[in-house]
């Protein structure tokens, strides 16, 4: 103010002199000041200008950017089929209409601009259109059409075309805008042109005007430069914020910002989502509302991560097992981290929290420990089942040998002729106590694999359940005498039938009563009792021997399983008996159970089956015992034993000739066919592994001989492949019969009766 009055009043003193040059002064003041403000004037209208260029660009790439954000929220929906990706599309989507009304308004004084801008909006709303079509096929299960039409270009020349219009408006946009620039310096040209005309004009009249003119003339320059660097500054900074909202917006993780104070700023979509809180209803409001933590362990609240940032002024680490309780209460886990917001003063003005949902990470590790503890307790499994094969093997070797040694032993005394009358009979019934007890093992590893294997059968038909159980309690008489144990049997006096295998019943009563009698001192008492229980019958064998311990219990039923493996063991095995026990009853649809008081009790084994009501009038089983009573006689049958075994084929020779059989023998398939070609026998007993020509083959070869002679003879297989597939192989073969080694005398006869009564008799 004090060089404006010192300016004027110089100027006052100038003028004093001439009335006609105070008049020539105003008027050059006043020509000046018009001159002034018209150029000042057009100036501002060309700053404006160029604003408003700026505007319009960035409304244009904005239209761009959003069908960009469509397309690619589409393609990461497309390739995913993650619902995450259609949060940015439908946020473009929904910017879009408002981006063009703004963009219609600012090109509304633009012809060619606005027609540009209209067929843009057509283009964009046709790529929207097509974006839709391509995420509702997706979402309806057509995935592949929808890339299909993915991969047509047909979104893909709409973008194009959407590229070139927005091109071609930034061309123009930017021709305005260099236009605009150059007006701008060609008034800053015509001012100062005016101007030097005006001071050269009045230099000698009112140099002091020139003076203040010239002030006048920096301070505007100056304030016209600011003005322009100020408009220039904002349109950046608006960019700026308009960049940092979608960016933030976009993203993945929730964000949130705060002012100084702590109260809320900024809120994106995923913090929307993950909150339950909209950015509306938490605007302005302590961040604690919205953003709630808590101790995944103690439940108790978690200090808020803002607060820390804003008293420390700097970031503030992930936080660790803290859950996020959202505005309806669900609640998830969750990381988070904060930092501080500042001006160019370096002073802290707000914090922006990020934090994301980590419940998929959180699964992902829980499953990783399940599989590690998996893996682990796989791990142990595997080297207790590597410490149980090496006991089985060990007992495995010891259960057979042991058997083998009495054998030996006896065998050997009984060569020597050392042995007395009587000590030869106990040799006898030594050797074959033992060779039974070898022959089971050998069966019950078998019938293990078959069952491991999952090939076991079983033939179910009706059979009278009492009956099986006396037939085997009665042939388990001598092994109870022999302990000695006393053995009773209470059978329901009215029949029970029920659907089953015979021979695997037998096979079921028998060795739980082995077992009853293995575990059970000599004078204890074993069970067996038979009753129905509603729609099933229940087969009951109690013994009153060591029991099973309560820890065991739950265990044996496992194959290879024992309750005492070690060296000082009392009882011998290979822990299969009650295994198989459990397996055949299942197959019958049944269930059985173990129950003890513990050790010294005793224990009991109750088999449960389903019972089958028979039909007036239709067959019913008979037992083993009337089977045998009502076969017929061997006598006269004729015979051809065919085995390359010696011993074996002598001694079933010599079993088949005490019945009455006329017995011929071949040690070979060659010298068998021999026989029968000299005379066609009624029956063939043949080994099935023989060097040269195995039995199958040489029953092919019988069946073939000249004339058909032998094509209806009838044949058993006796061989010491005892699986069920082996029998299943030889009935495929033709053989009539199948019989496993070690042979039972007593089966084998019964099976040859059966089978020369099925046969008619040969011509030959």
């Amino acid at each position: 103010m004090d060089t404006e009055a010192r300016s004027s009043g110089r100027w006052w003193a100038f003028g004093s002199g001439s009335t006609a040059g105070l008049a020539i002064a105003l008027g050059i003041l006043l020509a000046i000041g018009g001159a002034a403000f018209g150029i000042y004037y057009q100036l501002v209208k060309s700053v404006n200008h160029v604003e408003h260029t700026y505007r319009v660009l960035r409304s244009v790439d904005g239209v761009l950017g959003s069908l960009r954000d469509a397309e690619t929220g589409q393609r990461g929906y497309l390739l995913t089929r993650d619902a995450a990706y259609l949060d940015p599309y439908r946020a473009a989507v929904e910017k879009i209409h408002a981006q063009f009304e703004q963009l219609d308004r600012l090109v509304s004084d633009d012809a060619p601009q606005r027609s540009s801008v209209a067929k843009l909006a057509q283009l964009s709303s046709e790529k929207i259109r097509e974006l839709n079509a391509t995420i509702q096929l997706s979402q309806a299960g057509k995935g592949n059409e929808a890339l299909q039409r993915v991969r047509s270009g047909e979104g893909k020349a709409l973008m194009d075309e959407a590229r070139k219009i927005t091109t071609d408006l930034r061309a123009a946009e930017t021709r305005q805008l260099e236009q605009r620039r150059r007006l701008m310096m060609e008034l800053r040209w015509l001012t100062g042109a005016v101007l030097g005309a005006v001071l050269l004009l009045g230099t000698a009249m009112i140099g002091g005007v020139l003076v203040a003119n010239a002030h006048l003339r920096r301070q505007r320059d100056r304030l016209e430069r600011e003005i322009a660097a100020r408009k220039v500054a904002q349109i950046h900074l608006l960019e700026s914020r308009e960049q940092y909202r979608t960016t933030l917006s976009s993203i993945g993780d929730g964000v949130i910002a705060t002012d100084a104070l702590g109260r809320v700023t900024f809120m994106n979509r995923v913090a929307e989502t993950l909150t339950g809180w909209t950015f509306p209803e938490a605007e302005t409001r302590p961040i604690q509302e919205s953003f709630r933590i808590v101790n995944e362990a103690t439940r108790h609240t978690v200090a808020n991560p803002v607060d820390r940032v804003l008293r420390e002024g700097k970031v503030v680490g992930l936080a660790n097992h803290t859950v996020l309780i959202a505005k309806d209460g669900s609640e998830r886990p969750i990381d988070d981290s904060g930092a501080p917001i500042r001006n160019a003063l370096d002073e802290v003005v707000g914090a922006v929290l990020v934090f994301r949902d980590i419940s998929e990470r959180k699964r992902f590790e829980e499953e990783r420990q399940a599989l590690l503890e998996n893996e682990q307790r796989s791990r142990f499994e595997v080297e207790q089942s590597g410490r149980a094969k090496d006991e089985f093997l060990a007992n495995l070797s010891h259960e057979l040998r042991t058997p083998l040694n009495a054998i030996v032993g006896w065998t050997q005394l009984l060569k020597r002729g050392a042995a007395s009358p009587d000590e030869q009979i106990r040799a006898i019934d030594t050797i074959d106590r033992n060779a039974r007890l070898q022959a089971q093992l050998i069966a019950d590893l078998l019938e293990m694999s078959a069952i491991v294997s999952g090939k076991l059968r079983v033939e179910l038909k009706p059979i009278e359940l009492g009956s099986i159980i006396l037939a085997v309690v009665d042939s388990a008489m001598p092994n109870a005498l022999a302990r000695p144990v006393r053995l009773e049997k209470r059978i329901e006096p009215a029949e029970l039938f029920v659907m089953a295998d015979q021979v695997r019943m037998q096979q079921i009563v028998w060795n739980l009563l082995s077992n009853a009698f293995k575990f059970t001192p000599a004078g204890g008492l074993v069970t067996v009792e038979l009753r129905r229980n509603g729609a099933s019958a229940e087969l009951v064998v109690s013994d009153t021997g060591q029991g099973i311990s309560r820890s065991f219990l739950p265990s044996v039923f496992d194959r290879f399983r024992q309750e005492d493996s070690s060296l000082r063991r009392k009882h011998g095995g290979l822990g299969l008996g009650l295994a198989i026990v459990k397996q055949l009853v299942e197959a019958h649809g049944g269930t059985v159970t173990a129950a003890s008081g513990g050790e010294g009790q005793g224990a009991t084994f109750t088999v449960t089956v389903p019972l089958y009501e028979m039909a007036a009038g239709q067959l019913r089983s008979k037992s083993p015992s009337d089977a045998m009573a009502n076969l017929p006689a061997l006598h006269g049958l004729r015979v051809v034993v065919v085995d390359d075994d010696d011993d074996g084929r002598e001694l079933l020779a010599r079993i088949l000739k005490e019945s009455g059989c006329q017995v011929r023998t071949a040690a070979s398939a060659v010298d068998g066919l021999e026989q029968i070609r000299t005379e066609v026998p009624d029956l063939l007993i043949s080994d099935i592994s023989m060097p040269g020509v195995d039995g199958y083959e040489f029953l092919s070869r019988v069946r073939g001989l000249d004339g058909g002679v032998a094509r209806n003879l009838a044949a058993i297989a006796l061989t010491g492949f005892a699986r069920p597939e082996d029998s299943h192989q030889a009935e495929l073969a033709g053989y009539a019969a199948h019989l496993s080694k070690p042979m039972d005398p007593d089966e084998l006869l019964r099976v040859v009766a059966e089978t020369a009564a099925r046969s008619p008799p040969s011509a030959g």
